[in-house]
């Protein structure tokens, strides 16, 4: 309450060091370990380190460019070479599965009997249980690295340790959500870097079955986005991204080429991406004409995501990231190379409100979050939130849909395309759907009872939206801001979930189905697709146009027409004034929600109320 408000100094010392009231000893010499306990660290925590495992001039490239790794993974943490009697609150162990075990005894012997996080390379109880792995590897074993590379040659293999440090990013957040409330804390968490990497190619798994197309196209070719690639410029390189119709119609503008705008051949993403050379025939050679600033100017008037795309060793100096202290010296020792500090931005008002008591649902069992935001990072935040038992509301309208349910203009059917969209339910599930609409009076007055309702406000829109809107970053609730890239449109992808909901698989599978077929039918139905994407088979008529290739129906199956952009209407589910056979609207036959969950929500039809699950 206002009355125990600390000083303007405690404030300041509790936004710099949140976790100072945590103790934390870390076990084991391998990146994810290391990663996850110098999140701790840099936040406030007391991390004791006994090493082992790799050694630091097997990081990274090697060498004195591994050690300098090393001492950044490291920096903030006591080094001992027997942990004493404590006490600790966790216990972090890896990277094998005798580490593990060998942290997870070592926690039960402990004063305060803290809790042990286990990060292995996969799962103990699955069939990888004894395999070793690097992080190579796991590119390859979750299909990244098939993405990436000429489609004549072999796949591409990234560089550095990305599934380690996400696998050290996910076990931080499911070890701090554990230790919200000490009395019910477990007393072990699992958590491998093969599930965790699979953040970076789990929306083209879920999509993939959805079209039988390669997922290597080429460089900077990747469905079903285009154009979104990194270009020359007149002095270095920049990152274009123009999916939705309006940022392609500005990118347009920006090229003196509103002719491109108007060719039907560029009007959806799938289009332009089957009719890419001839864009790039255009952009490119225009692109070397503007610098990389003019370009990141002309792309912030318009609305386009356009970013540079500086060097490695020219991030630190970069006047964005400078001017915010991202890059620091390691130790602060100005003779030591400078590395990323923290990617968390804290201010904390002095209010105080009682920490999660948990319940049945997980640690945050009873935390309410207003989400707000789209895309990438703002929704995988809340994703964790709500796998970890929080009750996640997702809000959108009809008018501003979240651009995961698509940007093309889609005819209608019943279920809507915009509710089977895969990608929209694998980024947004466990959440609850909410239809506000932000443009109208009304809407933000119901947005700001929902913000004065939750514990949390999480939005990624861009600078100053939420001002200009009327709902200022004030009141009870917390704010967070996603992490954002150079300017304010790419989003940083921060990992994976810690597990499916058993719940809710069925009405998932069920979904994915006509997700499936949705999918099949946006791709058959662009004219130019067809060197791309074979789906195979005898023809279906596309009104107005020829025929198009088809998966064959079985003997006996009922034909549906697949219309462009639509997808197919099973039996008895037509529009809404089609009529079932027993003379009831098709509506009526949807299946009854089941436990209280229902997975095909309709938050875009709803009229301001509560909508089930979004995506799961």
């Amino acid at each position: 309450m206002a009355g125990s408000s600390p000083s303007a100094h405690g404030r300041r010392a509790l936004e710099e060091a949140p976790l100072q009231h945590l103790r934390v000893l870390e076990i084991g010499g391998a990146v994810a370990v290391r990663y996850c306990g110098r999140l701790f660290a840099r936040l406030g925590a007391e991390v004791t380190r006994i090493a082992g495992g790799m050694a630091d001039d097997q990081l990274g490239y090697g060498g004195a460019s591994g050690r300098a790794y090393a001492a950044w993974l490291d920096d903030g943490k006591a080094p001992v070479d027997s942990p004493g009697d404590g006490p600790f609150d966790l216990v972090i162990g890896g990277q094998t599965a005798g580490e593990v075990a060998s942290a997870a005894r070592l926690a039960a012997d402990l004063a305060g009997k803290p809790t042990a996080l286990g990060l292995t390379w996969f799962d103990h109880r699955g069939p990888y249980a004894d395999w070793s792995a690097n992080d190579p590897i796991i590119h390859a074993l979750t299909g990244a690295s098939f993405s990436f590379g000429l489609p004549e040659g072999p796949p591409m293999l990234a560089q550095g340790h990305s599934p380690q440090v996400v696998a050290g990013l996910t076990g931080f957040i499911a070890a701090l959500a554990a230790l919200m409330n000490l009395d019910r804390r477990p007393s072990r968490i699992d958590v491998n870097v093969f599930e965790a990497a699979m953040c970076f190619t789990e929306v083209a798994a879920v999509v993939g079955p959805a079209a039988a197309l390669s997922p290597r196209l080429g460089v900077n070719r990747f469905a079903p986005t285009y154009p979104a690639s990194v270009y020359e410029s007149a002095d270095g390189y920049v990152g274009i991204t123009a999916l939705t119709p309006p940022q392609w119609a500005a990118l347009c503008r920006i090229m003196a080429r509103p002719d491109l705008a108007a060719d039907p051949r560029f009007a959806t993403s799938l289009e332009r991406l089957a009719n890419s050379e001839e864009i790039d025939a255009v952009l490119i050679p225009f692109a070397r004409t503007l610098s990389t600033n003019e370009w990141v100017d002309r792309g912030d008037r318009l609305r386009v995501p356009i970013t540079p795309v500086p060097t490695p060793g020219e991030m630190p100096d970069v006047p964005h990231w400078r001017d915010r202290g991202s890059f620091a010296h390691i130790g602060g020792d100005p003779a030591a190379p400078r590395g990323p500090t923290l990617p968390f931005r804290m201010a904390w008002d002095g209010e105080t409100s009682p920490r999660p008591a948990g319940g049945e649902k997980g640690p945050l069992d009873g935390v309410r979050v207003a989400d707000f935001s789209m895309g990438w990072a703002g929704p995988l935040a809340g994703r964790y939130l709500g796998d970890l038992g929080a009750d996640v509301l997702k809000v959108e309208s009809k008018v501003k849909p979240d651009w995961w349910r698509g940007w093309e203009v889609i005819e209608d059917a019943d279920p809507p395309p915009t509710e089977l969209m895969p990608n929209f339910m694998c980024v947004n599930r466990n959440k609850r759907g909410l239809d506000i609409d932000l443009t109208a009076p009304a809407g933000i007055a119901r947005a700001r009872k929902l913000m004065a309702a939750c514990d949390v406000v999480l939005e990624n829109l861009g600078p100053g939206v939420m001002d200009r809107l009327g709902l200022p970053r004030a009141g009870g609730a917390a704010h967070c801001a996603p992490g954002r890239d150079l300017r304010r449109h790419a989003a940083i992808r921060q990992g994976w979930t810690l597990g499916w909901h058993p719940r809710l698989w069925i009405h998932r599978r069920t979904c994915l189905r006509h997700a499936v077929r949705q999918w099949r039918c946006r791709l058959a139905a662009v004219p130019a697709a067809r060197g791309l994407w074979r789906p195979g088979g005898g023809p279906v008529r596309r009104r107005g146009g020829p025929h198009r290739a088809a998966r064959p129906r079985a003997p006996g199956r009922r034909r549906h027409r697949a219309l462009p952009g639509r997808m197919p209407v099973p039996a008895g589910r037509g529009r809404r004034h089609r009529r079932a056979g027993d003379g009831r609207p098709a509506a009526a036959h949807r299946q009854p929600p089941r436990d209280g969950v229902r997975l095909l929500c309709s938050p875009l039809r709803g009229r301001g109320g509560l909508a089930g699950c979004c995506g799961g």
